[in-house]
């Protein structure tokens, strides 16, 4: 059987006093380091702390150092503020903000947003459209968690989210979609087509694309081959769009699925199908952020798990 592809739009270190602690540490048990873990010694150094994390060392003066996540991450307060979620984010304009806003180029902006099926989503104004702000994160059947973690939405596979018939991942149901295509999104809201990611973001542009990504959340190998979170620059996600890297998940050849890229590329469905060419899409590609900031187009299986989000009608 053939299988039928569509286009998607797929887009610190710890702080302690005289001993050794665990910067950033995911995934470890007991006697191991942390997938994203290193080992940092903070010495106080009396107007000032000096923290050295592998081959790199950093000093914050004692008077500028508070403490976000339960006291294991330090910032600098004139900079920086500790969020609803315990993350630490860029000032706006020496401001902080709560998770229900955002800011854009020194300015506070407020989300509005929109009711689902099973919690509410923000959604925000980029240009004429209307966007989710977060990736969706609806319970159905043919979704799922990548490696059972939600935190960044759930992946769905293309009929899924498009609401049709399973069969539609092994063939072409062009002749079923909608224009505008509603799927699993709220009513008055719709699957993103070709059209709409590339409004969104036209001709590939990295720029804005990197404006995109939202400030926490993204990781990168250092160049010990250690996975640790980037932290984003200052203009990032000037728009609200607060791109998440969810990653993607595929079928094995045992029928089962497996994940990767978590943390590190963002992965979106979108609604247009080549009627054309089943198995191959030709010039309709799909589009995915990375952590280089970099929006690429790529051809996809039906039958991966991707994001979802949804434009407003």
């Amino acid at each position: 059987m053939k299988t039928s592809k569509v286009t998607l739009l797929a887009a610190s270190f710890v702080l302690a006093m005289a001993f050794t602690v665990s910067c950033s540490g995911d995934d470890g048990s007991d006697g191991e380091q942390g997938i994203a873990g290193s080992s940092c010694l903070a010495e106080d150094k009396g107007t000032h702390v000096e923290i050295k994390c592998e081959t790199q060392t950093t000093s914050i003066e004692m008077a500028k150092v508070e403490w976000c996540e339960f006291g294991t991450i330090p910032y600098n307060p004139a900079k920086y503020f500790c969020d609803d979620y315990n993350k630490v984010r860029f000032l706006c304009n020496r401001q902080s903000y709560s998770s229900s806003e955002y800011c854009s180029q020194g300015t506070i902006k407020t989300y509005d947003s929109v009711s689902g099926s099973s919690r509410t989503y923000k959604t925000v104004e980029i240009g004429t459209q209307v966007w989710m702000a977060e990736n969706l994160e609806e319970e159905i059947d043919g979704s799922v968690c990548y490696d059972n973690l939600c935190g960044y939405g759930r992946l769905y596979d293309w009929a899924t989210a498009m609401n049709l018939s399973s069969d539609c991942n092994s063939i072409s149901c062009a002749s079923q979609i909608n224009s505008p295509h509603q799927g699993i999104c709220p009513d008055g809201w719709h699957i993103p087509s070709n059209e709409d990611w590339i409004k969104l973001v036209p001709d590939y542009h990295s720029g804005i694309a990197s404006n995109l990504r939202a400030q926490n959340g993204w990781y990168d190998y250092d160049s010990y081959g250690i996975l640790k979170e980037y932290r984003i620059s200052e203009h990032s996600d000037i728009y609200g769009f607060s791109a998440l890297p969810g990653g993607f998940g595929y079928q094995n050849n045992e029928g089962t699925y497996s994940f990767k890229d978590r943390g590190m590329r963002g992965s979106w469905w979108s609604s247009s199908e080549d009627e054309d060419d089943i198995n191959y899409f030709g010039e309709r590609y799909a589009m995915y952020l990375n952590i280089y900031f970099t929006p690429y187009y790529n051809e996809s299986s039906k039958t991966s798990l991707y994001s979802v989000r949804c434009v407003k009608d």
